[in-house]
């Protein structure tokens, strides 16, 4: 359920445009299409002339626990005056979070730089392929105080998480 663009973003001129044609050539032999998100229903509504039902890749707000985001902090353990990026998902490549240890990173290194990373707090919650490597790349470049891992937690657990942080960190 991607695009062109970023299959020849991924795998090249040739081999994006070989996979966005199969893509397309397999919508004939399904019974139905779902997505995620509003931009993806359309472009498979125009490749394929056919419905393409949207189902939300975001949990239904009645399923969030009714806490305030100072509640949440304080069940979580998250210090109050912390700004609080948190990811929730399967870690992998795709979804750029070493990029995103990188930028903490520079900013890290970055003598001038105006962010006190004292003040900032990173939380990936999950597990996936690329945790081995995403601690790899913390504990070397001495960002412990400021990312941490919480591993795989319970659904009604995660989305505390979201309700307690400042900024979610979601890539489509």
């Amino acid at each position: 359920e991607l695009t062109p663009a970023v299959y020849s973003e991924w795998y090249g001129d040739l081999l994006g445009t070989i996979i966005a044609k199969l893509e397309k050539m397999s919508l004939r032999f399904v019974d139905a299409i779902i997505t995620v998100s509003p931009p993806i229903q359309k472009y498979l509504e125009t490749i394929s002339n056919k419905k393409v039902h949207l189902i939300w890749n975001y949990p239904s707000e009645t399923l969030f626990p009714k806490l305030t985001k100072q509640q949440a902090r304080k069940q979580l353990g998250i210090k109050g005056d912390k700004f609080v990026i948190v990811y929730v998902g399967t870690l992998r490549l795709d979804i750029a979070l070493l990029e995103l240890v990188s930028a903490i990173k520079h900013l890290s290194k970055n003598k001038d730089s105006k962010i006190d990373l004292a003040k900032l707090e990173v939380i990936i919650v999950g597990d996936g392929t690329l945790l081995n490597e995403l601690q790899t790349e913390v504990d070397e470049n001495h960002l412990n105080e400021v990312i941490r891992f919480t591993g795989r937690v319970e659904r009604e657990k995660s989305l505390t998480y979201l309700i307690a942080s400042d900024l979610s960190y979601i890539l489509f």
